[in-house]
């Protein structure tokens, strides 16, 4: 009793001090519970209140209560710009590979978001420092009775196939593909984002196809890309657009530009016409007779609340190219693939140079290798012939070395049955409209070769036989000597 009496004030002066030294340094570093929390409710409150000043008229976040969150299963991942909540498990959102080497695929889509916001600024002209603040909470979704019990979906929230934005929030469906699943994320971002900070996200199709646009992306886990070229189908499992049009021009359903800048919101229940909004972001965003009056839309958005007031505006800007436009559209739905190349694709003019005699009146034209197709100005009449012939070496392409070919094309690729690199001819009407398409698809064009002989009515059209996603490796020309035939 007297050993015990004797030491207790050591012990009750050791253990008091290092409580108090415990305490001391768990609020030094920020772990008391009590100062904790209150911390992260000053940190939101600053938050919502920048949010806000961002955009008074979005309404208030959604309440979220984390206890109900965690008792239905659903994970919490936070970013500096999103706050993830999903069902998806780590084994199931991604590949074996990336799991195997401890890159959590959910934790990726937090790093894919904030990786985006600095992407998003740029290209719609926002001060970063604005967007500082900046976050969403993102609900993604395998079993949505689960985050109906979390209470994480509004009663009045409308029923969507695939992803939805409003506020504060969007929701989405995980997909099959991981590529998908970014996709889709940054799709609802760019949804986001332009709500935000420019108040509005313009017509349908504007609207959809810019999501669309933006969203395409290649990103390694540290550099993301935008807006990015597709360069394969496997580059972008789950997405699917390419094919769909292909195969919708193959039925005869091909869609004008003018029909694709007046899709009506109800319309966009179907998937074709997010393709088809995509494929008109994509061609007017690179086209050089419209590259300029794209890049201006986005300061329509917040000042054109009306569909019509937005595509006045655009069409009257576009309006002393239209027909060459509406041409080049035709063009590009037609030979549409992974990569496709807008600017290199669209017909330009065949470069006139000497020829060497002038027998039979011969005519000398460049057909560059790295541009699709070069119209010569030449009208064949019904019932003329006109004789082809053509000399010197291109490149169509690299791998070890240079694959170099003359007019006859070489046989080591093919493209649209034909070898690569050889000199093609397509007669088309002198005007041409949407329903002249046809007249311009691969299969219905001309093998030159070295020489040849073509027929037909209307302007002579002359290019090197490659797809046009494939021509920013190529170079050189071919001299193209054509001549009338008796």
């Amino acid at each position: 009793m007297l050993l015990v009496t004797w030491r207790s004030p050591i012990l009750t002066e050791r253990v008091l001090f290092l409580w108090t030294l415990t305490v001391v340094l768990l609020v030094a570093c920020g772990f008391s519970p009590a100062i904790a929390v209150q911390r992260d409710v000053n940190e939101e409150a600053s938050r919502q209140r920048s949010m806000q000043r961002i955009n008074p008229g979005m309404p208030r976040p959604m309440k979220i209560d984390p206890q109900r969150v965690a008792a239905a299963g659903i994970s919490i991942f936070r970013g500096k710009h999103i706050t993830l909540y999903t069902d998806v498990r780590a084994e199931i959102s991604g590949n074996q590979e990336a799991i195997g080497n401890q890159a959590d695929p959910r934790q990726r889509w937090v790093e894919l978001f904030d990786a985006a916001v600095p992407l998003w600024c740029e290209r719609f002209d926002i001060d970063r420092s604005d967007a500082k603040d900046y976050s969403l909470s993102a609900i993604v979704m395998q079993d949505k009775v689960r985050f109906q019990q979390a209470r994480l979906i509004p009663d009045d929230l409308p029923k969507f196939p695939a992803g939805y934005s409003r506020g504060h929030e969007f929701w989405m469906y995980a997909q099959p593909d991981d590529y998908y699943t970014r996709h889709l994320m940054l799709h609802e971002g760019t949804h986001a984002f332009m709500n935000w900070f420019k108040g509005s996200t313009g017509p349908p199709w504007y609207s959809e196809g810019m999501a669309e646009w933006v969203a395409l992306h290649q990103w390694d886990g540290q550099g993301l890309e935008l807006a990015a070229k597709i360069a394969s189908v496997n580059d972008s499992k789950g997405w699917g657009r390419i094919g769909r049009i292909r195969k919708m021009v193959a039925d005869k359903q091909a869609m004008s530009l003018e029909e694709v800048l007046n899709i009506p919101p109800s319309a966009f229940r179907a998937v074709k016409y997010y393709a088809w909004s995509w494929a008109a972001c994509e061609f007017l965003s690179e086209h050089p007779l419209s590259a300029r009056a794209f890049a201006r839309l986005p300061d329509l958005v917040d000042v054109s609340e009306l569909q019509i007031s937005f595509n006045l505006s655009f069409v009257e800007a576009l309006k002393p190219h239209r027909e060459t436009l509406d041409r080049d559209w035709a063009l590009f739905i037609n030979e549409l693939d992974y990569g496709y190349d807008v600017r290199a694709a669209r017909l330009t003019k065949a470069e006139p140079v000497p020829v060497a005699t002038k027998l039979n009146n011969a005519t000398g034209f460049k057909i560059s290798a790295s541009q699709s197709w070069q119209s010569t100005g030449m009208r064949i009449g019904q019932g003329d012939r006109f004789g082809i012939s053509a000399v010197g070496e291109i490149v169509v392409g690299k791998t070890t070395k240079p694959w170099v070919s003359q007019a006859e094309g070489i046989t080591i690729d093919y493209y649209s049955g034909q070898p690569l690199g050889k000199l093609m001819a397509c007669v088309v009407p002198e005007n041409l409209s949407q329903d002249d398409v046809a007249k311009v698809r691969p299969v219905d064009t001309i093998a030159v070769g070295r020489t040849s002989e073509v027929t037909g009515s209307g302007v002579l059209w002359l290019r090197v036989n490659e797809s046009p996603a494939r021509l920013r490796d190529n170079s050189g020309h071919l001299e193209v000597s054509i001549f009338k035939l008796k």
